[in-house]
């Protein structure tokens, strides 16, 4: 062998470790899923993951009815739970299969089963119980404002356990015993990622008597409706929360109530001060109003709305959830 073989050999492995070293990858980092989907939904029966630029990451066609379904994310962010029909499906992220749960029995009695055909009323009536080892469904047979009949649904995670009973029914209702205590409560600090950053006050104030909002500038931007606005220019304003970056922030005014709470909801751009073009919702009481908790990404109810590279309106359907 060449004298200078076992030197060229070594410097090759010195060179080889230092590229190594330069290119290793953190323990903490490798750990990261490969696919960052920041939404996903449920649309004609195929489940899609989107990220935070739009973008599809993925796509399966699920094999059951998937119509009127509700969604809900696993604590550890791995799985969504799915409801639809009579039955619960957990799904995993990283492979979008699909795994029975549990099957939730219709009710015996001809009258319950008939009213509550319509299932959900609304998502948070699908959420964790139990330090989110169990489900707790909520059936009623209209909203919540007007409901006649309430049935409360409690599964168990670990064994497919269901325990069903009738917890609320006015006056001459058709359930023959109303429980004394609900097998379940919902725990809605599990299953709801985000919500997006607190409202920093000293970028942006709400001014109820001249229906405005009041940038750290000194700038106003003044909220147009035909609705919600008294004679003397003054109006009642929600603050919906901001984007994870703070640039982003979500208003909303009144403009109405009866069966619900009607308002008008605006999105904000503070770096540039002026509301954010086609960025504005009709909203009620019981919509869902979400900002993810490390994207600019928006949900409001069946709608998601992206910031970044640009603003992008996403209209899917009422199974979205945000995933992060």
């Amino acid at each position: 062998m060449h004298r200078f073989e076992p030197l060229i050999a070594a410097t090759m492995l010195l060179t080889l470790a230092v590229l190594s070293a330069a290119v290793s990858i953190p323990a903490e980092a490798r750990e990261q899923p490969v696919l960052r989907p920041v939404a996903m939904a449920v649309i004609d029966g195929t489940i899609t993951t989107v990220d935070d630029r739009g973008k599809v990451l993925s796509k399966r066609k699920l094999d059951f009815d998937t119509r009127d379904g509700h969604a809900l994310l696993d604590p550890g962010r791995r799985l969504v739970y799915y409801f639809a029909g009579n039955a619960i499906y957990s799904i995993a992220l990283d492979t979008l299969d699909p795994k029975k749960v549990a099957t939730i029995p219709q009710p015996d009695n001809p009258c319950l089963a008939k009213r509550l055909s319509d299932n959900l009323q609304s998502a948070p009536d699908f959420a964790f119980s139990n330090g989110g080892k169990g489900l707790c469904i909520t059936l009623l047979d209209r909203n919540v404002n007007m409901m006649d009949t309430e049935v409360t649904v409690a599964v168990d995670l670990s064994t497919g356990k269901v325990e069903a009973a009738t917890t609320f029914q006015p006056g001459e209702g058709c359930a023959k015993v109303v429980a004394a205590k609900k097998p379940c409560e919902p725990d809605y600090s599990y299953g709801f990622p985000g919500n997006g950053k607190g409202l920093d006050e000293a970028k942006v104030r709400t001014d109820a008597d001249t229906c405005s909002l009041v940038l750290a500038s000194g700038k106003r931007l003044r909220f147009k409706s035909d609705e919600g606005i008294d004679k003397k220019g003054g109006c009642t304003i929600y603050a919906d929360g901001a984007s994870a970056s703070g640039r982003y922030a979500a208003f909303s005014i009144m403009t109405g109530s009866c069966d619900y709470i009607h308002r008008q909801l605006y999105v904000v751009d503070l770096k540039e001060g002026k509301f954010v073009r086609d960025a504005d919702f009709h909203v009620v009481g019981e919509s869902t109003i979400r900002w993810s908790g490390d994207a600019d990404a928006l949900q409001v109810d069946d709608t998601l709305l992206l910031f970044s590279p640009k603003v992008r309106k996403m209209k899917l359907n009422h199974t979205l959830l945000l995933l992060r």
